[in-house]
């Protein structure tokens, strides 16, 4: 049974991660420092894997990837959780090539990729239109790492090809993979059916996602946006 003070370490740490959540959304990085000094001088950093990661979030979204990145450092146990949160960081500010030497240090330094990892991995080849190394990563990820795709990894699939304009190749994925599309992957096809102002893979795709969520009003407006184009 915990004791008292493991009790409170535990509400502490609990409270911090709140708080630094709160402070990347808000992205308030003098709020979010004073948060890491306080976790210093408490010595909670390494007190559970979430600090560590958050703070690495918060800092990543507040554009300190420099700051980010020394966290991971002075950590003594590099774990995977904070590896993904780095690497997912300077995905989101598109510093592509970087993300993928991460990973690669990543794996040198014999800690393995989760399916976390791979949504951040495979969300940076969306981004970057680096259709042949996105599907590359999709098919290790099973393969080299023994990682079962998951939804989320299918819809990063099909968002890669639709950026691209291979609406019928997204299609294929969807129809293949061994889920029940939700409303999140449609929408991505139907996004990529505007940008290529398809009409008939957006009907497809809008039919499937407002037939899940009939409110979602996005989903009409995209529709919208594609008949207009068209």
């Amino acid at each position: 049974m915990p004791t008292p003070t493991e009790k409170s370490i535990k509400r502490k740490i609990s409270s911090i991660v709140e708080l630094l959540k709160t402070c990347a959304k808000r992205k308030d990085l003098c709020e979010g420092a004073k948060l890491h000094a306080d976790i210093l001088d408490k010595c909670l950093l390494e007190k559970s894997p979430y600090i560590p990661s958050t703070l690495i979030h918060m800092y990543a979204k507040c554009g300190e990837l420099g700051k980010a990145k020394e966290v991971l450092q002075d950590l003594h146990v590099r774990d995977v959780v904070s590896w993904s949160a780095l690497i997912a960081g300077y995905g989101q500010l598109g510093e592509h090539e970087v993300v993928f030497t991460l990973f690669d240090s990543m794996i040198q330094n014999d800690i393995k990729a989760d399916h976390v990892t791979f949504i951040s991995i495979l969300n940076t080849c969306c981004h970057a239109g680096l259709i042949e190394r996105g599907s590359w990563y999709f098919d290790v990820m099973s393969k080299d790492y023994g990682i079962a795709p998951i939804l989320e990894h299918y819809t990063c699939m099909v968002d890669l090809h639709g950026r691209a304009g291979q609406l019928e190749k997204a299609v294929i994925i969807i129809q293949e993979m061994p889920f029940i599309p939700d409303s999140t992957i449609w929408k991505t096809l139907l996004t990529a059916s505007r940008k290529s102002s398809n009409v008939v893979f957006g009907k497809l795709a809008f039919s499937q996602a407002t037939g899940l969520d009939v409110i979602d009003s996005g989903a009409y407006m995209c529709m919208s946006d594609i008949f207009a184009d068209d």
